[in-house]
């Protein structure tokens, strides 16, 4: 198992196509202050490595008929461990479709659309209410 398998398992994620950004120094995750309370938040900072089958636009057949179009990076929220609050910054591909122009970004199952709350956050929340 290797230690990226192993930090998406800790956080509840199950994407395998979710990469942990390791520091040369093997730190994954780093404590920084945030909120008007400056209260302690564990940041992990991964990509999403995957690349679509069509476009979710016109339903073309995407298979090396796309343009990259740059990156955007989204702040999630996940599971608390240990009553710390665990934040991913999870840099995501864009694309654009050849076929219609229309741009999109790589999903995961692991979290929303249009939703800054990850599945696994869900789960912990229903399983404690």
């Amino acid at each position: 198992m290797s230690i990226n398998d192993s930090i998406l398992n800790s956080v509840g994620l199950t994407d395998k196509n979710i990469k942990f950004f390791i520091s040369d120094n093997g730190d994954f995750n780093e404590w920084v202050t945030m909120g008007h309370d400056q209260h302690q938040v564990l940041r992990y900072r991964a990509t999403l490595m995957t690349v679509p089958e069509h476009c979710p636009q016109c339903g073309f057949l995407l298979s090396g008929h796309f343009y990259l179009a740059g990156t955007d990076t989204a702040s999630y929220k996940l599971p608390t461990a240990n009553g710390y609050q665990q934040i991913l910054l999870l840099t995501k591909q864009r694309y654009q479709c050849r076929h219609c122009k229309n741009t999109f970004i790589a999903q995961s199952k692991d979290f929303m659309p249009h939703s800054t709350i990850s599945r696994p956050l869900l789960h912990q929340i229903i399983d404690l209410a």
